[in-house]
């Protein structure tokens, strides 16, 4: 991620976030989530290791890292999405 000019900062969830400005007044985010540990399970989309894309005003951004109430999520495709299982992609830790 350093090599396309993405920071990284620890995330409030223990994982990590990627960002990148983006010029237009808003900033790039990707976040890894560690798997959330719920006893017993109840197959949420964040009870397995996880990341997300997102957009975020730059003005929200403070030292790398953001408030999840200043995000915009994005899909996999990198459409628009407020459904919790899209804005969840799975991936290998």
């Amino acid at each position: 991620m350093a090599s396309k000019g993405f920071g990284k900062v620890g995330a409030f969830s223990g994982g990590a976030v990627y960002t990148k400005q983006m010029g237009d007044g808003s900033t790039a985010a990707v976040r890894t989530d560690p798997a959330k540990v719920r006893i017993p399970p109840r197959n949420f989309a964040d009870e397995k290791a996880h990341a997300h894309k997102e957009v975020v005003p730059t003005a929200m951004v403070a030292r790398g890292n953001y408030a999840p109430r200043a995000k915009t999520s994005l899909d996999d495709k990198g459409d628009v999405t407020v459904d919790p299982s899209k804005a969840h992609i799975p991936i290998k830790v």
